[in-house]
């Protein structure tokens, strides 16, 4: 594009933004608070979703030996656990260690009427590479040799899985939603503005202007309303998500929040991409139909 060109469609563009100044600012409002309800929505979601992995992260298989295996057939069990492609660690404890962690917490007294004995079995820790292998993996881990009994909690399980999926889905339909709602206005916009340029268009049109020219002034115009919403909502989601990461981490640090820069950076560079985005896509949505004619 020349200079000429540019200017031309820089001054189009701010003509048009002066001339439609109500409803150029309808369509950055929406937008901006489109983007601010994205933004805490991804937030939201990327915080449940971290949450949620570091919950399957803690899901063990409680894998109990029978009390007449030796130490040698526990480790065979343990290394022949260890082979099973969904496994991702196994950790052994022994009855012996099993017996001090009961005898640090409860009364010696009680130990001591054991009469020597130990009746506990080995215990080996298994966790799978992924949540939702933990059923197969629990069921291969059952029908190894010298295994007693098997636990995992299986219904936690499934209700994390299925609570990570709902979030998920969730999430990207609110995406999608808000983002046709900022689309759909922006297109109305510059549909205003292109019926009361119609003949000023069919004109350039007929002295031979290309589509290209005559879209370059409504494209610019459609990202720059989009643009300005998102550095709108962009101001307003940042500011509210890092105080609330710092009244959480003064006040309730119980509560596990997400306190990651690359995030809040990455955040930040898709609100402005998504409101860019938005209006170019407003304005060509617009002029489509219009510029078939």
């Amino acid at each position: 594009m020349s200079l000429n060109s540019l200017r031309y469609v820089l001054k189009e563009t701010l003509i048009s933004l002066r001339r439609n100044a109500w409803m150029s600012l309808a369509s950055v409002a929406t937008v901006a608070i489109s983007l601010v309800i994205l933004g805490f929505a991804l937030t939201l979601v990327y915080n449940t979703t971290q949450m949620a992995a570091n919950i399957e992260s803690d899901i063990e298989i409680s894998t109990f030996m029978r009390t007449d295996q030796t130490p040698e057939q526990v480790l065979q069990a343990k290394a022949e656990i260890e082979k099973l492609p969904e496994v991702r660690s196994v950790d052994l404890v022994t009855k012996e260690k099993a017996l001090e962690q009961i005898r640090a917490t409860l009364s010696s007294e009680l130990i001591d009427n054991l009469g020597g004995d130990n009746p506990l079995p080995d215990k080996l820790t298994v966790k799978a590479s992924k949540v939702d292998q933990v059923k197969l993996l629990a069921g291969k881990v059952a029908k190894v040799q010298g295994v007693d009994k098997v636990q995992y909690g299986n219904g936690v399980v499934d209700q994390i899985i299925a609570f990570t999926h709902w979030v998920r889905w969730i999430g990207i339909s609110l995406i999608g939603l808000l983002g046709l709602a900022s689309i759909v206005l922006i297109s109305i916009t510059i549909k205003f503005t292109v019926l009361a340029r119609r003949r000023e268009i069919q004109i350039m049109k007929f002295v031979g202007a290309t589509d290209w020219f005559i879209r370059w002034p409504f494209l610019m115009e459609g990202m720059l309303m989009g643009l300005v919403g998102a550095i709108i909502s962009t101001g307003i989601v940042v500011y509210g998500y890092t105080s609330l990461i710092s009244y959480l981490h003064n006040h309730l640090a119980f509560i596990p929040v997400v306190n990651d820069p690359i995030f809040v950076r990455n955040l930040v560079l898709l609100l402005l991409g998504s409101g860019a985005l938005i209006g170019s896509l407003g304005s060509m949505a617009s002029l489509r139909k219009f510029l078939r004619a």
